[in-house]
């Protein structure tokens, strides 16, 4: 039962945001960004304040789960930094988000190949980040042949189409990071090495032909 005659107020320290991203902007080589992840109404602290305070202490773009999300910071003035659509969204949806000049996610070539004819006919160009599925198993391209055909076919459109970047949503950090470091403890072993595949193949897409696919976007 919902109760609305309990006085609850939710008070969210903005300072304490833009101190987060102050340190994790520390880590950061100079020429890698932040993204300020604010879907869901930036998790119950309200989108659009915390985007501006997120954006003063260094965000260069934003990340929200669908369109609306992105439509709502548009509106509020956000109107230079990317804001990338990580949920999937349907083809006929394609020309709205380029309207908006909203990035979006996908991992089938289905999307791109029905997409392509809407963004023509209305003269649209559509930003597009290629999702990879490195473990979580929600959304993106596991495959490393599906993975070139969809570059393949955002390289060969390039009036449609904007690919600006990869990513990927990691199962597990630990695991992560013992198979980037090569770690030797047998109590990480188990779990680690149901990674790797994954790792490998996001390789792929850095490494230059003929042993991989060399793509130039940013990955994120």
């Amino acid at each position: 039962m919902v109760s609305n005659h309990r006085p609850t107020k939710v008070i969210v320290d903005l300072e304490a945001i833009q101190a987060n991203l102050h340190a994790q902007k520390a880590q950061l080589a100079e020429h890698q960004e932040i993204f300020a992840v604010v879907k869901a109404n930036a998790y119950g602290h309200g989108a659009v304040p915390v985007a501006y305070a997120a954006k003063e202490a260094g965000a260069t773009g934003f990340c929200v789960a669908t369109i609306d999300e992105g439509v709502e910071l548009r509106q509020a003035g956000l109107t230079e930094e990317t804001i990338l659509v990580l949920g999937v969204i349907p083809s006929y949806e394609a020309v709205y988000a380029a309207q908006y000049d909203l990035s979006v996610a996908t991992g089938q070539i289905e999307f791109l190949h029905e997409a392509q004819e809407l963004l023509a006919r209305e003269a649209q160009k559509l930003k597009v980040h290629l999702a990879l599925d490195t473990g979580m198993g929600r959304i993106g391209v596991s495959q490393a042949d599906e993975l070139q055909a969809l570059v393949t076919f955002l390289e060969h459109s390039p009036e449609q189409f904007d690919f600006e970047g990869v990513f990927t949503h990691f199962a597990q950090l630990m695991p992560l990071i013992l198979a980037i470091t090569k770690s030797k403890c047998p109590s990480s072993m188990s779990s680690s090495h149901k990674l790797i595949p994954s790792l490998n193949m996001c390789t792929v897409l850095i490494r230059q032909p003929p042993n991989g696919i060399g793509i130039t976007p940013a990955m994120w």
